[in-house]
């Protein structure tokens, strides 16, 4: 790893993680190991809210449409006599006022019953283990917020780290939280479509959150739960401007032993962080 590439945020090579001066980051250095929190441990107390699409969002132009898709999306897992009533709602639908006015009702009866059966599950759906990265390596505002700017950045090769990219989310940031369509809450049982939907609401934040770039490395079980990586991820490992020296040479120590190559933040310019290699 060169001195460069700590200050590249692309996050096609490298995602680094922001660790206080603690056991827990000694042992992340050491032992490969990475903590997955529950999203309740997450730090925006707001966060992994879900708006579900209402009745009264769905027009009378808009449902024959969604009903197309609804029975498209279930061809064959339907009973029959629910596929057939379905379908013949389809057709009240393009018929006369009153017939549609009923149909209408019908099915924003029913979609509103779908929602609350969506919500109950939801909270299984969310029961994933979550362990933060950033593409912003040496944002000073990330040292300081989780490293308490004595800590040590921890770079990780992200092909490494995450060979399946489908566990590797890049947070969306957005004014509003993650929207449960309607066409979505149909799709339930796709068992694909609910493996997206559930990375979506775990990577789903306000957007004030932005100059974050996070990603999330998402666990399929539930959190806190500690999970062993590929040895060959940790890439490098940068000491904090204001780490002191016992936790400087206990880092400095596992490094060398691993073969980890170690630098330093160097403030010499107080608004410009660079990451400086430590000799041997």
């Amino acid at each position: 790893m060169e001195e460069k590439d700590w200050e590249d945020e692309s996050g096609e090579r490298f995602i680094f993680r922001h660790r206080p001066a603690t056991v827990y980051a000694l042992g992340e250095i050491e032992n490969d190991k990475l903590l997955f929190q529950s999203r309740k441990k997450l730090n925006d107390p707001g966060e992994l809210q879900i708006d579900f699409c209402s009745s009264e969002t769905l027009t009378e132009e808009s449902l024959p449409a969604l009903i197309e898709k609804v029975l498209n999306i279930h061809a064959g897992a339907m009973e029959s006599d629910t596929e057939e009533s379905w379908r013949e709602g389809l057709e009240r639908l393009k018929g006369v006022s009153e017939e549609r006015a009923d149909a209408v009702r019908a099915f924003r009866k029913h979609h509103e019953h779908q929602i609350e059966e969506i919500k109950l599950s939801v909270e299984e759906n969310l029961k994933l283990g979550v362990c933060c990265f950033t593409k912003a390596g040496l944002s000073q505002t990330m040292i300081a917020h989780y490293g308490q700017n004595s800590g040590v950045i921890l770079a990780y090769k992200r092909t490494e780290l995450a060979p399946d990219e489908k566990c590797l989310r890049e947070v969306t940031y957005s004014a509003r939280p993650f929207l449960l369509n309607a066409i979505d809450i149909y799709s339930s049982a796709d068992p694909d479509e609910a493996f997206r939907r559930q990375h979506q609401f775990m990577a789903h934040k306000a957007a004030c959150w932005a100059y974050e770039k996070e990603l999330r490395l998402i666990l399929k079980k539930e959190g806190p739960a500690v999970h062993a990586v590929n040895a060959q991820a940790l890439a490098g490992a940068c000491l904090m401007p204001n780490a002191d020296a016992s936790f400087s040479r206990l880092v400095k120590s596992i490094c060398q032993q691993r073969g980890i190559p170690l630098f330093k933040i160097d403030a010499s310019d107080a608004y410009k962080y660079v990451a400086k290699r430590v000799s041997e």
